[in-house]
């Protein structure tokens, strides 16, 4: 969904009619950084690193400095594309629908990131964290003294496969509580990243894109 609407925003950007024939458009360019700023900043903003270097290589200096005071650095990227749509829709640049379906997109994008933001800080609740800790153990304790009469002496290999089933039913559980994070089984934020930054550069017409992100021998990406 991020993806998408940022591709459709670069979209509703790139094919509005120029300052000047003929002239690059800065203003134009500027907002396709900011959309890629905010899902730079969405991704640290997730994993709870620092997007200064990521942010100052995307931007330059000052608007980077400007975007790091912010304790919520992708709406602040939001708001600034919004600042410069309505600017836009002063001076008649953009006509009233488009302005419409580009804020929709922003709006789109908002909801999306309140989403993601909402998962990451939502922890399993500590009651039923216990009584799934707990209750796992206990039933994998009592587990061979239920099947000792049917098994008989295949007790302690059954025994160990079922166990072995819900202990690591509740580990993914505990993994799937912050799916935002760097470990192997997170999701690849990196990756994603890279490939809406391709997909919103290309459509804006550049031709100097990052590398494909190429999964390790695991068939993992980062």
């Amino acid at each position: 969904m991020i993806g998408a609407c940022a591709r459709d925003l670069t979209r509703y950007v790139v094919t509005m009619p120029a300052l000047g024939a003929g002239d690059p458009d800065p203003e134009a360019r500027r907002v396709v950084n900011l959309l890629l700023g905010f899902v730079h900043a969405l991704k640290h903003q997730l994993r709870g690193s620092d997007p200064a270097a990521a942010l100052r290589a995307l931007l330059g200096e000052p608007d980077a400095r400007e975007a790091l005071r912010h304790a919520y650095r992708p709406h602040f990227f939001l708001v600034q594309v919004q600042r410069q749509l309505a600017e836009w829709r002063h001076r008649g640049r953009i006509g009233e629908v488009a302005a419409v379906a580009a804020l929709e997109h922003l709006d789109t994008l908002n909801r999306s990131a309140g989403a993601c933001e909402r998962i990451r800080t939502t922890p399993v609740p500590y009651p039923y964290e216990v009584l799934l800790h707990r209750t796992t153990y206990f039933y994998c304790a009592l587990l061979p003294f239920g099947l000792v009469e049917s098994v008989g002496w295949a007790t302690p290999i059954v025994a160990v496969f079922i166990a072995y089933a819900f202990l690591a039913l509740h580990i993914i559980a505990g993994e799937l509580e912050d799916p935002f994070g760097c470990d192997a089984n997170d999701l690849p934020l990196d990756a994603l990243t890279v490939h809406i930054e391709r997909s919103v550069l290309e459509t804006a017409g550049a031709t100097d894109l990052p590398p494909v992100p190429v999964p390790d021998a695991r068939y993992r990406l980062d």
